[in-house]
Formats: structure tokens, sequence, C-alpha cells
């Protein structure tokens, strides 16, 4: 097709591939979880009562909250979501420098494929539980070294978006988008909490069946560059195709191909190199910014222990506070969907290049208060399940600061910056992930190590993180 592709041959389909991988999340979180939870009890009555342990190898889930399995289980998660998130950090400005040279398409079916190998890897790991230590789920990491991981794929659909956007409008695609994905997660959490009842491994299967329907949807993917590329140098494709098949016309080549893509081989060490330094000087120029994101997706890893939390402090079975995080991201959904209408009765700024600038602020401000308030009360509730959940409810109210902040930032760089921007924040975010498993999981079983006295400890830390963000942010106003 020639010209810019249709809006929805790239929003609708990004979102779409989102959507999908969304799905694949939550759908199997529960399960995998319980999976994790299941092999390390069962670990543990192998040494201490094996009496308990039926002839399927299974265990009461019951059994299986006491303070020493539950601080192993929190180790696991938290050390596995710092390896993780290691090739992501490491790769994510190597993939971004070439995302520029090679479609964005290519660079996410790469992605996709190596996520659903890394899946495999975990599933046959937790099969064949007695034959592997359950620790080795840590190396499944490496498979994201070909892909990237989810921090590659998360920019380059958020760019691929951006960029087949006008700017006015981003926002509320922004909103929208997150409103549906937060409806995917819903039903996806909740469908994995009931399929939880009947076998563990379905809603697991199904998680990777999600991913691989990524492969066709990439398939119609547009990536506009290459539609521009294809509408100016139309009468310079047969030339070029003919100059890359014949390796003896090195002259015509070197004519005919940018100066930015000849001598590739010896060229990309310094081509690396200058990627280096320019995000390195991007960052520190927009640290302020970048120091926002960061304190708050460290505040946001309260989120890797609240399921397990759950589960032990109010004798929850796992399958049950499934259903209680899908309703929490219910409210969520149902917010972000009615939050571009309530912007509209927010006071506007000045500016007349950027009238939604200050309703955005109110947004940001707003949602981190929200988020402040609700994880306190969580601290105060003790052991009212009612308090915990309406002040889950509230902490609900802060899903729109990520949305607004990006789409705020993003009208403070140039357009041809988006791409950097993007990929500088999902680098913060990224050393925030790294950082929040092991964490996290040390921060919750100095918790429990004091009893019920020390449990409120994680969502005290993650208020004073959220109040440090919004004191950041009305510097940035």
């Amino acid at each position: 097709m020639d010209g810019q592709p249709k809006f929805w041959q790239v929003t609708g389909l990004c979102a779409v591939l989102k959507i999908l991988q969304t799905l694949s999340t939550a759908i199997s979180v529960v399960p995998r979880l319980r999976l994790y939870e299941a092999t390390i009890c069962r670990s543990y009555y192998q040494i201490h009562n094996p009496s308990v342990i039926d002839v399927g190898d299974n265990i009461p889930e019951e059994l299986c909250k006491i303070p020493q399995i539950q601080a192993s289980l929190a180790q696991l998660t938290g050390w596995n979501s710092f390896f993780f998130y290691i090739p992501t950090l490491v790769l994510a400005i190597p993939y971004s420098a070439l995302s520029e040279r090679v479609s964005r398409r290519t660079v996410l079916l790469v992605n996709v494929l190596s996520g659903i190998v890394s899946q495999l890897y975990v599933m046959i790991i937790c099969y064949f539980y007695n034959t592997f230590d359950i620790r080795l789920i840590w190396l499944a990491s490496l498979f994201d070294c070909v892909g990237g991981g989810r921090l590659v794929f998360n920019t380059m659909t958020q760019v691929l978006i951006a960029e087949a956007t006008a700017p006015s409008a981003l926002s509320t695609i922004y909103f929208r988008l997150s409103s549906i994905m937060s409806i995917s997660r819903v039903l996806g959490v909740t469908s994995g909490s009931y399929l939880l009842g009947q076998s563990v491994w379905i809603p697991i299967w199904l998680g990777l069946a999600f991913t691989s329907f990524c492969i066709p949807v990439l398939v119609w993917l547009k990536d506009h560059r290459d539609a521009l590329v294809q509408k100016n140098s139309s009468d310079q494709g047969d030339h070029l195709l003919q100059a890359a098949c014949q390796k003896g016309e090195e002259s015509d080549e070197s004519r005919d191909i940018p100066p930015a893509k000849t001598n590739q081989f010896f060229g990309q060490p310094m081509s690396l190199l200058r990627s280096f330094s320019t995000y390195a000087l991007f960052m520190f120029s927009h640290s302020h910014i970048l120091a926002i994101f960061l304190i708050h997706e460290s505040g946001m890893g309260v989120r890797n222990i609240t399921e397990q939390w759950m589960s032990q402090r109010y004798a929850w079975p796992l399958g049950i506070t499934g259903y209680i995080l899908a309703s929490e991201t219910f409210v969520a959904s149902i917010f972000l969907a009615v939050l571009p209408a309530i912007s509209r009765y927010l006071p506007r700024g000045s500016n007349a290049q950027r009238p939604s600038e200050q309703q955005q602020i109110h947004i940001i401000r707003g949602s981190l208060f929200a988020a402040a308030s609700g994880v306190a009360i969580m601290a105060a509730s003790g052991s009212s399940r009612v308090a915990f959940l309406v002040a889950l409810g509230i902490f609900a109210l802060g899903v729109g600061f990520h949305d607004a902040l990006k789409s705020y930032v993003t009208g403070l760089v140039d357009v041809s910056s988006i791409t950097r921007l993007y990929m500088c924040i999902s680098i913060v975010e990224t050393c925030a992930n790294i950082i929040n498993g092991p964490t996290w999981a040390w921060i919750y079983t100095i918790g429990i190590s004091y009893g019920v006295r020390g449990m409120p400890l994680p969502f005290l830390l993650c208020s004073l993180l959220f109040l440090g963000a919004l004191g950041l942010v009305t510097r940035l106003a």
C-alpha cells in the first residue's frame, strides 16, 4: 500500500498486540504463582512432614501459607523478576538503534518468538519438578537476549501508536487503550483464577496461545516508515534490490544506499557507541522527568508481593486473591474509561499551543495522591478485610498517572525524539523493576518475620515513594 498506512492499520493492530500480551500475562499470573508455591511447598514437606503429601504429589493449599514457605516463594519470584529485566535493560539501547535501521515489525516478530520459547522453557522446568530445581526458571530471561523482552515490545508498540496519532488525541488514545487493556486484564485474571480450580496447566497453556496469536497480527502490521520509503523511493526499489543481490557491483551499491547503511559491519561498533552516548546525554537533560517515572515504578513494585501478602494475611486461597485483584483492575478500567470525560471539567492552562497541559498535571497529581492514600490505608487496615478492600479500590484510582505523564512529556520533546524519550522511560522503569523484585521480597520477608506487627511495612514504604513522586511533579509543573 502506498502512502502512510491508515490509522487502524497501526494503532488498531498495536492495540490488538498489547491486548494479546496482556491476556497472556493475566490469565497465567495466578496459576503460575500457585505452581511455584506448590513446588516449594512440596519440597518443604518432603523433608519436614511427608505424610501430608497425597499419592498425586499434591498438598492442601492452606498448608503452604506458613512463613517458611512464603518467604521462599517471595525470594523465588523476587529474583525471577530481577533476572527477567536484566536482558531487557542491557539490550534496550541496541534494539532502539536497530529499530531505526530495520522494520519495527521485524523487531517485534523476533521479540514475540523469543517470548514463546521463554514460556515453554519455564513450563518444562515446572512440569518436571522432580528433575529440575525450580530456581532454574531464573534462566528463562536468557531467551530475551534474542528478542529484547517486554520492554522492547512495549516501547515499539507505543512509538508506532504515537507516530500514527495526532498529539492532541494521544492522551485520549492512551487512556482508552489502557482501559481496554485493563478490561482484558480483568477477563484474563478472572479466567485464570476460575480455570485454576480445574487445572493449573490449562490457563498457562492458554497464556502461551495468546502470545502465539501475536504472530499473525504482526503480519498485517505496517510500519509507517516502510510506507514512506516506498512512496519516496519507488523508482529506486528495483535497482536497490538488484544491487543487494549482486555482490560484484560494490561501487553501485555504495552509491545507491544511504551513507548510514554502508560499511555496516565495521561501522556498527561506533554506531552503537554513539547511540549509548546520545541516550546518556538525553537522559541527563531529562533527568527530572525520568526520576518521576523511576520513583513511581519503584512504588508500583509493591504489587509484586500484594497477592501473596493478601493470601497470607487474610488466609485467602490464591484463586480468591485473583478475583480480588481482577475486581481492582475492573474499577481501574472503569475509571480510565471515564477519565477523558472528567478531564474536560478540569481547569485548562493558558498555553495556547497546549491547552490540555494543566489538565494532565491535575490528573497526574490526583493519581499519585490516590495511590499514596490507598496504600497508606492498606497499611492501617489491620485485620479488617473490608478496610483493605476499600483501600485497594482507592489505590485503583491512581491508574491514570502513567498515561497522563507520558502524554504530558511527549509534548515537551520534538517529534523526532519520541522514540528516544519512550525508550529512556522504559529504561528507567526497567531499572526500577530490576530492583523491585528482590527489594520488595526482602521487605516482605522482614515484615513477616515480625509477625502481624510487621505486615504493614511494605505499604508504608510504598506510600512514601508515591509522596516523593508527587513532590517532583509539583516542581515539574
